[in-house]
């Protein structure tokens, strides 16, 4: 589970998640929850009832869930997740370029098979490009 490429926070309440512990005494151990650093869900109180955390917020955590992604081991991962994410990563991010058909949106539950690449690494940034897979 990796807090970084969860759904937008703050406001809506489909976006804050339960406690570490409740979630790791449910799904543990089919799910690792060693990447969620607090027990209280932080992130989304933040940015608290009033308000939705802001688009550049959001693109960043997306990005550094790339960037996590990239530098693991394993080449076919599932990144699963809600389509608010998804459109902030796939629309107008600086440093994501898209193929045609990535960004379109989501629907529920829908499935999409995508290539990851780099396209630059930088000293302060890595850009990639996300194709859909043939």
């Amino acid at each position: 589970v990796l807090e970084d490429i969860r759904e937008i926070n703050g406001m809506l309440l489909n976006g804050k998640r339960r406690t570490r512990s409740e979630l790791k005494a449910q799904y543990y151990p089919i799910w690792n929850f060693d990447h969620i650093q607090c027990e209280e869900d932080n992130p989304w109180n933040k940015w608290g009832p009033e308000r939705l955390e802001d688009d550049e917020s959001v693109r960043a955590r997306a990005h550094a869930a790339l960037v996590w992604i990239w530098e693991r081991p394993e080449r076919d991962i599932a990144l699963v997740a809600h389509g608010g994410i998804f459109n902030l990563l796939t629309n107008g991010h600086p440093l994501v370029e898209v193929g045609p058909g990535v960004n379109n949106r989501f629907g529920n539950c829908e499935l999409r098979n995508c290539l990851l690449s780099v396209s630059s690494i930088g000293e302060e940034e890595t850009r990639f490009r996300l194709e859909l897979a043939s």
